[in-house]
């Protein structure tokens, strides 16, 4: 590790319904910069981490 710092972030978190098959009910976390915009989300189901342009 290079650096470390502490940064501030809205963490959200949301239920997302799935069909039950293929895609199962699970627990979406989201992270917000201090204006509005989604930074990432990670989802649990598939293992993806996914950074916003």
């Amino acid at each position: 590790m290079d650096t470390c710092k502490v940064i501030q972030v809205i963490e959200t978190t949301l239920t997302r319904r799935g069909d039950g098959k293929n895609s199962p009910v699970r627990v979406i976390t989201q992270y917000w910069s201090m204006d509005g915009k989604l930074l990432w989300e990670e989802d649990p189901y598939d293992g993806c981490e996914e950074a916003s342009e």
